[in-house]
């Protein structure tokens, strides 16, 4: 796949990818507690929107992990990509020039929130 082709691809989802961006920053994982299953089901519902096959396995209070498959015949190479989906706490809110939880978009470009 060419660069040129990745940029149009990417140019054509733009406002989905910035939908599911705001949607990420605004979901509350800090952890401690954990709170990170919402977040498992916003990548889920996001990944099944193109066709990827996704498991999630709770545990805990609103805990979860999430494995997603583009191909889950497990046959010739594989490639695992593992991430956190759990955020530090963001301490008092009066550090933070915009809320950590706003997604706040400005000039069209320019996103501000926990995350980005």
């Amino acid at each position: 796949m060419s660069e040129e082709l990745i940029l149009n691809k990417i140019e054509q989802g733009k406002e989905e990818y910035i939908e599911f961006l705001v949607k990420l920053v605004k979901s509350d994982s800090i952890n401690p507690p954990g709170n990170e299953k919402n977040v498992a089901l916003i990548i889920e519902e996001f990944l099944k929107g193109m066709g990827i096959k996704t498991d999630i396995f709770p545990f805990g209070n609103n805990r979860a992990n999430l494995i997603a498959y583009l191909n889950d015949s497990f046959e010739g190479r594989n490639l695992l990509f593992n991430g956190h989906m759990d955020t530090v706490p963001p301490g008092s809110e009066e550090d933070w020039k915009y809320p950590p939880l706003s997604a706040l978009i400005k000039r069209n470009k320019l996103m501000f929130g926990r995350g980005t």
